[in-house]
């Protein structure tokens, strides 16, 4: 995908498939009911649990656990999620070194020439087609930071019980191996099944 993920639903829609072999639902709400009082926020939920935050430019955060559609749990503290909330016939990346064929490693090293934490900017390439990556910002207990500043991406692949892999950059670094906090908010952008 050359865009970040963002469900586009009617409020209150009925649920939505997001991990095709489970058939695990989510709904799609808006209102004070995801949370912080907010009468026009939308998101999409787990249940009574908030999984999404809506933005107004390149599309949801979700958080890990949304992520990869409750497939990656608190308890995992390596390897890849099985499911993912992208849509039927894509799938999150991978960490560099569980899948380099199809993760954000390969697809800086082949875009970039790095696979790793790099110093520089390179944020006109990362922004540039095919990529077209967005420093989009991320949530932090329903608070929204750095719009503009830091754009953060989950794979599908866990580095510890409290955190999952992630693509991060600014323009000061690119990271396609970073390490953040699974209930972070991140954007998501998937992978053809295909690749």
């Amino acid at each position: 995908m050359t865009s970040n993920l963002k469900y586009t639903l009617t409020a209150n829609s009925t649920a939505i498939g997001v991990n095709h072999s489970t058939n695990n639902t989510f709904t799609f709400n808006t209102g004070s009911v995801c949370g912080g009082g907010n009468t026009n926020a939308a998101c999409i939920m787990n249940g009574n649990t908030v999984m999404t935050e809506q933005v107004t430019n390149g599309g949801y955060y979700y958080n890990w656990y949304a992520a990869t559609a409750g497939t990656g749990t608190a308890s995992m503290a390596s390897g890849d999620a099985t499911g993912s909330i992208c849509p039927k016939g894509w799938r999150l990346p991978a960490n560099y070194t569980s899948d380099p064929d199809k993760s954000y490693g390969s697809i800086t090293e082949k875009y970039l020439g790095f696979h790793v934490n790099t110093s520089g900017d390179y944020t006109a390439k990362m922004e540039a087609i095919p990529l077209q990556f967005l420093l989009a910002g991320f949530y932090d207990g329903g608070a929204f930071y750095y719009g503009g500043v830091f754009g953060d991406y989950w794979p599908s692949t866990a580095s510890t019980a409290a955190n999952g892999y992630n693509l991060g950059y600014a323009t000061s670094f690119t990271d396609p191996q970073g390490s953040n906090v699974k209930y972070y908010g991140f954007s998501v952008r998937c992978v053809n099944t295909d690749l």
